[in-house]
């Protein structure tokens, strides 16, 4: 639902609040995960359940520096799109 709101931006673009969502490069309107971008090329997320919330880099989460993606690149295995819900 998140993603289906959201404003579609460009990683050049985001700032702390924003979201990064991903989701299977076969199928990318089914978004699997999001995490919050807080900015400096940090993100939060929630990996998965039973772990803890953590802070981590975008280049260490995704392999790809920010300045490298748009939104909607396939990055590995996941397809990563951006978003807002700033005016």
């Amino acid at each position: 639902d998140q993603w289906m709101k959201a404003r579609p931006i460009e990683p050049k673009e985001l700032k702390p609040g924003d979201l990064i969502f991903s989701g299977k490069p076969a199928d990318p309107v089914k978004i699997t995960h999001v995490t919050m971008y807080l900015g400096k090329g940090d993100i939060v997320e929630a990996p998965q359940t039973g772990m803890r919330v953590r802070k981590i880099s975008f280049v260490k989460k995704y392999g790809a520096f920010l300045s490298d993606v748009r939104n909607g690149a396939v990055i590995g295995d996941r397809a990563v799109y951006f978003g807002t819900f700033r005016e």
